[in-house]
């Protein structure tokens, strides 16, 4: 117990970090913090430490490593300009950007997606996602009424 007390202290995390990571990529620095943040908080929920986790801003700053950008540069907003401008221009793929966007599908599961894999009662999708999990996910009413009105397979195989 003392000893994770004593490794989860600041200093040490940071010469550790000028030792060891400093030369690394960033996303495997950040990956690291992120692990540091999970034993932090897994110690202070059985008692062994006390006080705020040791990675905050100000100890990414002084890594230089900040929060990273999300993928791709987009920002939740972006993806719903992204869905309207498909929608405003007529594109085949707005309906599958709306179904990734509201409900979170994966490009591979919104190809499979048909007219019975929608449960209209419970506003849920039915599915098997990846690795072959069932999956259920809601649905929004206005996204659920558009693929009522699709019958089948809601994308053909070559749009797929």
């Amino acid at each position: 117990m003392k000893l994770i007390r004593e490794l989860l202290d600041h200093e040490i995390i940071m010469a550790t970090y000028h030792e060891h990571y400093q030369s690394l990529a960033p996303g495997t620095i950040s990956a690291t913090q992120a692990a540091i943040k999970k034993v932090h908080a897994g110690a202070k929920c059985l008692g062994w430490v006390r006080g705020p986790c040791p990675i905050e801003n100000d100890l990414r700053e002084q890594m230089g490593i900040h929060y990273r950008p999300p993928r791709y540069g987009y920002h939740p907003r972006d993806a719903i300009r992204i869905v309207e401008y498909l929608v405003a221009h007529g594109s085949h793929c707005a309906l599958a950007a709306k179904i990734a966007l509201y409900c979170g599908l994966r490009i591979s599961e919104i190809a499979g997606l048909a007219g019975e894999n929608l449960d209209r009662e419970s506003r849920k999708l039915h599915f098997s996602g990846k690795n072959g999990r069932y999956r259920e996910v809601p649905i929004p009413k206005d996204l659920l009424d558009e693929l009522i009105r699709k019958s089948g397979y809601f994308f053909t195989p070559s749009r797929s």
